[in-house]
């Protein structure tokens, strides 16, 4: 049925402004381009293009580009899931081994079923991606020593591919085929595939990472084509178009129901959005957009409270792909956006939510609501609306190949600089909510403000700045210099493991491990599966260091072989690094 004529002009005029925000947005991110489509139970309300599917050859966004969606894939997943339960082919909870007897989750793990590989709470490792294909990478969790705990909600992509198998021995038919017949044709996904293959590479649009990987992008870094693999595992094997994977927005919003057809039974998108992680996961907190009031995993599907209304969602991050999904069941409208930027990235749900908080408000009949920022460039009024920024000069103890000294003040056009070794950058903040610095020396870590005994300090990578007393001296009573030795008396395996570490894996290519104030850190400068903050290293075993705080965690860094007094590599859940030679 078509939209009424409210609807559709509400639709388009938030076409017309959204439209005009994205085409900004790839003078400030790294961001060549997408598609952004709106719709309603029924049908599609409008869609909009911007940028480019090729910088090389200047080729402008088409609405029928392929994009490899990611995770949004998992949505899929839990769908087929849902349908073989319904005809009594597999049970949501009885152990995933009835399918796949030879699995062997590692030493200590507890027994998965699909409810709890499709909520995350398997307690299973996000996966390292160490080897490409999905067979591999789930026989190597046996060489892993686990120890989950109760069940908590931890994003796994082993447990999607983990579940792609078992819906295979379940259905006797390959994934891919299960896909296309059960999901893409009903729903009328004509142009969409189930499986990321070379045959299909000409229609999508191209994929862009970050020149270099070993640093922070910020505005002015190039950017090139990204790697290219082939995949199929179900934690991320759809590629689709921006009007083909509206069609899932529409199914989610009317019941499993897709125009005329019912493509699932209401009944398995009540379940999966019944089913909620025992805790909340979280997402970014994305500057000029309202807030997530509640946020849950249900099975497949992220289960968010926008704005008082009910709304499904999930992102999806590939190498050189980032996407959003967002179905609005109270309003009955649904956003997707679909770039080929990096999947580290998230611009997508920020266009994704200002279009859904910009058609509401229409809907409404009230005022426009203030589009986001898209400059990532911190300015002198910003900071007096928000918690306030540090200004001022700063001071740490010598670091050998670190600087001493920065200033953080205003500068031209009231924006923020740094200075430091008689130079300037420009202060960002970026949608992780972390802080860089464009300055050529301070280029490896993100910076970031603090309060420490009441006195306001900086961050960056090993070194703490703390005010400066105005004659070199900090304002720390307890002085800087003699708490920076005692917090430097660390065991010397820390100082060993500290430096540069980098694989061949596009997915968590690079990060530094650095002793910071009497504790080990991990920061990687990026990577679709890398950590957007700086995550402490805790030693659980001599030379095996959890990746976070929480004692639940199943992520380890281990430690490799020492020569001449330095960890020469490490192990990431299976992928191995090594050092370096660069800082």
């Amino acid at each position: 049925m078509p939209a009424d004529r409210h609807v559709a002009l509400a639709a388009e005029l938030t076409c017309a402004r959204i439209g005009a925000f994205a085409r900004d947005l790839p003078g400030h991110a790294p961001l060549p381009g997408g598609v952004i489509v709106l719709a309603d139970r029924s049908a599609t309300l409008g869609q909009v293009t911007f940028g480019h599917a090729d910088l090389g050859r200047g080729e402008p966004m088409q609405a029928d580009h392929l994009f490899q969606i990611g995770s949004i894939s998992k949505v899929f997943t839990a769908l087929l899931a849902g349908q073989l339960a319904a005809e009594s082919r597999l049970s949501l909870d009885e152990p995933v081994s009835r399918f796949l007897p030879w699995l062997d989750l590692g030493v200590g793990a507890r027994p998965a079923t699909l409810r709890s590989l499709l909520s995350h709470t398997a307690g299973l490792v996000i996966g390292s991606d160490a080897v490409p294909d999905d067979l591999a990478q789930i026989w190597r969790l046996r060489e892993l020593a686990v120890d989950p705990g109760p069940a908590h909600f931890h994003y796994s992509n082993l447990g999607f591919q983990i579940a792609g198998l078992v819906l295979e021995a379940a259905a006797g038919e390959p994934l891919g085929q299960l896909v296309a017949d059960r999901l893409l044709a009903p729903m009328g996904m004509t142009s969409s595939a189930p499986a990321i293959t070379f045959a299909d590479r000409p229609r999508f649009a191209t994929g862009y990472i970050a020149a270099r990987q070993d640093r922070i992008w910020l505005p002015g870094d190039p950017l090139v084509p990204a790697p290219w693999f082939e995949l199929a595992a179900a934690d991320g094997n759809i590629a689709a178009t921006g009007p083909d994977l509206a069609r899932l927005a529409m199914l989610l919003l009317d019941h499993g129901r897709v125009g005329q057809r019912q493509v699932v039974d209401e009944s398995v998108v009540a379940t999966m959005t019944a089913s909620l992680a025992p805790d909340a996961g979280t997402g970014p907190d994305l500057p000029g957009v309202p807030p997530l009031t509640a946020t849950r995993y249900g099975l497949g599907i992220g289960v968010d409270t926008i704005d008082g209304n009910l709304c499904l969602t999930h992102g999806g991050g590939m190498v050189g792909y980032s996407t959003f999904l967002l179905a609005d069941t109270s309003a009955g409208l649904g956003v997707v956006v679909l770039t080929n930027a990096d999947g580290g990235n998230a611009h997508a749900e920020l266009i994704a939510r200002a279009a859904h908080t910009d058609l509401l408000a229409r809907l409404a009949g009230g005022p426009e609501p203030a589009l986001p920022s898209g400059d990532p460039v911190v300015r002198l009024r910003e900071m007096a609306q928000a918690s306030p920024l540090p200004l001022g000069r700063f001071v740490a103890p010598y670091l050998p190949g670190r600087p001493t000294r920065i200033a953080v003040l205003g500068g031209p056009g009231g924006t923020v600089v740094v200075s430091c070794r008689e130079r300037e950058g420009r202060l960002f903040r970026l949608l992780t909510g972390t802080y860089a610095t464009d300055h050529p020396d301070l280029r490896s870590f993100a910076l970031t403000p603090a309060v420490q005994a009441g006195q306001p300090l900086w961050t960056w990578g090993p070194v703490v700045y703390r005010e400066d007393g105005g004659d070199g001296a900090s304002q720390d009573p307890g002085g800087a210099a003699s708490q920076f030795a005692a917090e430097r008396q660390v065991p010397e395996l820390w100082t060993a493991l500290e430096g540069h570490y980098r694989c061949y894996s596009p997915w968590y290519p690079e990060f530094r491990v650095f002793v910071r104030a009497g504790a080990l850190w991990l920061a990687a400068p990026g990577g679709v599966e890398a950590p957007g903050a700086e995550e402490p290293l805790i030693e659980v075993t001599p030379g095996v260091f959890r990746i976070g705080a929480e004692d639940w965690l199943p992520e380890r860094l281990t430690a490799g072989p020492l020569v001449d007094g330095r960890v020469i590599s490490v192990n990431r859940d299976g992928c191995e690094y090594s050092r370096s030679f660069t800082p």
